[in-house]
């Protein structure tokens, strides 16, 4: 065993890859060339993926090419579907963008390449996923539009089970970090808040409605989270809103519930006939 990670997730073989892209890119003083094999996540009906735990060594891969050349490391990244729409990502110091598709899952070696006789290459191992299909939301909380304002709450059933008790809620804080703007008749205002949450969730949505219960603004969340520490995880929100008469805000969050790890089995092979420095997509 390689630890009690595969004993305590279920295996999901409904949860199915495919790829469609395979790319190289240059790299940086570190990294002289990245190879990148881009897959699709097909999941059941009504189910969708919170979030990958491919960090932290929790995702055991290992990809080698038709000769029987191993890579040296293997690592992933999930592209969440709250991205919407199919990106290209221009990074600092390449001329060669990197493609970015929502809901996809990339796999990427460094510093290596397959063969010239090569005719494919191949991914194995597992990966862990975590999945969700209920969604919940938290009673509305009112928040005041004053640099520093925090509000406690609690996300019932947001998180996974988590100690002795298998406790799965979640306690977070919703702090006004900046405000700008006058807020009169026909102006508007900044507000830049932050959302604390114990340890990681999936917050989705962020709804915004005035004191009269007006809609004001619905800000999607997932996938612009990020670790603070080994627990804690924290979104960074900024809205911009219509003029808010008394300063207050009523404030819905929406998330997903009733978490749970499936690990996903890999084994994707990407034939290499046609293949170049630009990319290309995968034949089926």
């Amino acid at each position: 065993m390689h630890s009690s990670l595969a004993a305590e997730a279920s295996v999901e073989p409904s949860i199915a890859l495919a790829p469609f892209f395979l790319q190289t890119r240059p790299g940086n003083e570190q990294e002289k060339s990245v190879l990148s094999l881009h897959c699709s996540v097909n999941c059941p009906e009504k189910m969708r993926i919170a979030w990958c735990e491919s960090e932290y060594g929790k995702a055991r891969l290992s990809m080698k090419d038709s000769e029987g050349v191993s890579a040296p490391s293997v690592w992933c990244f999930h592209i969440l579907d709250s991205l919407h729409a199919k990106v290209l990502l221009l990074r600092r110091g390449s001329s060669r963008p990197v493609m970015m598709v929502p809901g996809s899952l990339q796999f990427h070696v460094s510093n290596w390449l397959p063969g010239d006789a090569a005719e494919w290459v191949q991914v194995n191992g597992t990966v862990p996923f975590i999945i969700t299909d209920r969604a919940a939301a938290l009673s509305p909380v009112t928040v005041k539009l004053v640099q520093g304002t925090v509000v406690p709450v609690v996300l019932k059933g947001a998180g996974l089970p988590h100690g002795p008790a298998g406790e799965c809620d979640v306690a977070a804080s919703l702090k006004v970090e900046q405000c700008a703007g006058e807020g009169g008749k026909n102006q508007e205002m900044t507000v830049n808040m932050s959302f604390l949450c114990s340890r990681r969730a999936e917050v989705q949505e962020l709804e915004f409605r005035t004191a009269e219960e007006k809609l004001l603004l619905v800000h999607r969340c997932g996938g612009l989270g990020g670790h603070v520490s080994a627990e804690e995880y924290n979104y960074n929100v900024s809205v911009r809103l219509a003029a808010v008469q008394g300063q207050e805000l009523r404030v819905t969050i929406r998330y997903a519930g009733d978490l749970r790890r499936v690990e996903v089995p890999v084994n994707v092979r990407a034939g290499l006939s046609g293949f170049n420095a630009e990319g290309m997509e995968v034949r089926k």
